[in-house]
């Protein structure tokens, strides 16, 4: 079997790293820093092509890298619907979905791009491996007591499904396929999975289980609401709490865990309790996951950038060793699990998917699931078609340049996902279909409308909350 060359590409808010390794040997790395000032000049993600295939490209050029010796291209996935984990093909339609701003803005999802222009003209592949919306969780495991809330997938399934595999493989002697494995990745943000027979069937987030140096974790939800609504923060400032600014950072003024480990070790008995109630926080969200398969574990993994404190790990090991022996895999490997996973598919080891919005993605998932719901795209041929049915269509007027469309447009996306049936969604590019505009008056967007059997019976304009899209169509 012939060696295989593979470029890894993984953006940052900040920063692209790139590595290529032969075949798992890595033999370059690079970490591109972007000044914050270069950064925010660009009002899109997606609009910073041009200035990160720069960096690339002088990169790899000083690496005396030739693209031509490449066999694939791996990309840090991006925010795409719904998918099973393992690799996807890069194609023209996962890159026109990041383009139409159907998703979050995110800079995950300008690798894809990037990959792409790189293996295109060199006739390789360019794929996505474990992106972050792998989402393989059982149906039960999304029901919450809210209805209007259910649990998303959500967290490091690429480092942690990787450091599962390698448990599976160099410490087990087994096929991940034929393990179960729960993977507790801890660094600044931090997320527990439940990796049965090879599938993430379950998973805590770090705002629902542990809680992390800059993470809140687990709250209870009266509580929560009640400082939501007590004036003292926006809805910005409590995003930004409840994801940045809470865990070790609120409670001991620094997300540190060297400088708290330090506190600690002076006879600091407050940072000692709160460093054992973040272990204890983790121990309990791992529990909570055995439970699911009755205890049935052969190994819990601990990964992360905080899986090197020897403090932290023995603090956490006896709550969960009743359960499994506990296996340390410290640090974060996101650029070798993408190698690994580009390297299986070139070796014929795995069958990459095909990313189509109108196909199932989730068609090689071992459970077979619902195909997620999708907005309709609507153009002149299907547009009287559609709206003239008896179950009421949203129907999103938008375009890829509208600031306001493209915060719009996760809202419109995750109330398209959650329809069960009593309405459907729909999307007009007003710049691919003016007539379709002018025919509606559409002066300003993003404007929505509701449509029964071929009537328009609401109309809103603007960027809306989740809760008053859904009222109109009530």
């Amino acid at each position: 079997m012939t060696m295989k060359r593979i470029l890894v590409i993984n953006p940052g808010s900040t920063s692209t790293k790139i590595a290529v390794f032969d075949d798992d040997k890595q033999i370059m790395a690079e970490t591109i820093r972007h000044p914050l000032d270069e950064v925010k000049a660009f009002s899109w993600v997606m609009d910073q092509f041009d200035y990160r295939m720069k960096h690339i490209e002088e990169t790899l050029k000083n690496k005396d890298i030739d693209v031509n010796t490449l066999d694939c291209v791996m990309a840090r996935g991006g925010l795409l619907p719904p998918v099973p984990s393992g690799a996807f093909e890069i194609n023209k339609e996962m890159i026109d979905y990041f383009y139409a701003a159907k998703v979050d803005v995110h800079i995950s999802n300008l690798a894809c791009v990037l990959a792409d222009a790189i293996a295109r003209p060199l006739g390789i592949p360019a794929m996505v491996y474990d992106p972050v919306a792998v989402d393989e969780l059982e149906d039960v495991a999304r029901i919450t007591g809210m209805p209007e809330i259910k649990k998303a997938s959500r967290g490091h399934v690429l480092n942690s499904r990787a450091m599962a595999r390698k448990c599976a493989e160099e410490i087990l002697g087994k096929k991940l396929e034929d393990c179960t494995i729960i993977v507790d990745h801890i660094g600044g943000g931090c997320s527990t999975w439940l990796v049965h027979k090879g599938r993430c069937i379950d998973c805590y987030s770090d705002d629902d289980a542990g809680f992390a140096p800059e993470r809140c974790g687990r709250i209870q939800a009266m509580n929560l609401a009640m400082l939501c609504y007590s004036g003292k923060y926006t809805k910005e400032e409590m995003s930004r709490y409840i994801r940045g600014k809470s865990g070790l950072s609120a409670l001991l003024g620094t997300s540190d865990a060297v400088e708290v480990e330090r506190m600690i070790e002076n006879g600091d008995e407050n940072a000692k309790l709160v460093y054992e109630a973040m272990a204890r926080s983790h121990a309990k969200g791992i529990a909570d996951l055995a439970s699911v398969v009755c205890g049935k574990v052969d190994r819990i993994v601990i990964t992360g950038g905080l899986a090197n404190s020897r403090m932290l790990m023995d603090m956490i090991r006896p709550h969960v060793e009743w359960i499994a022996p506990m296996q340390v895999m410290a640090g974060e490997f996101e650029m070798e699990a993408l190698a690994a996973g580009g390297l299986r598919v070139l070796n014929g080891e795995e069958k990459a998917h095909i990313f189509s919005l109108g196909a199932n993605n989730n068609e090689n998932a071992k459970t077979e699931k619902k195909e997620p719901k999708m907005e309709i795209v609507l153009t002149n041929e299907n547009f009287d078609k559609e709206i003239n049915g008896d179950t009421p269509i949203l129907v999103d007027f938008w375009a890829s340049w509208c600031g306001p469309c493209r915060m719009l447009a996760p809202t419109i996306e995750q109330i398209a996902h959650e329809s069960d049936g009593s309405y459907r969604v729909g999307k007009v590019n007003v710049d691919d279909y003016k007539e379709i505009a002018a025919r509606y008056g559409i002066q300003s967007i993003p404007t929505l409308i509701v449509f029964k059997n071929g009537e328009e019976i609401r109309r809103e304009m603007g960027a809306r909350p989740k809760a008053a899209v859904l009222e109109m169509l009530k």
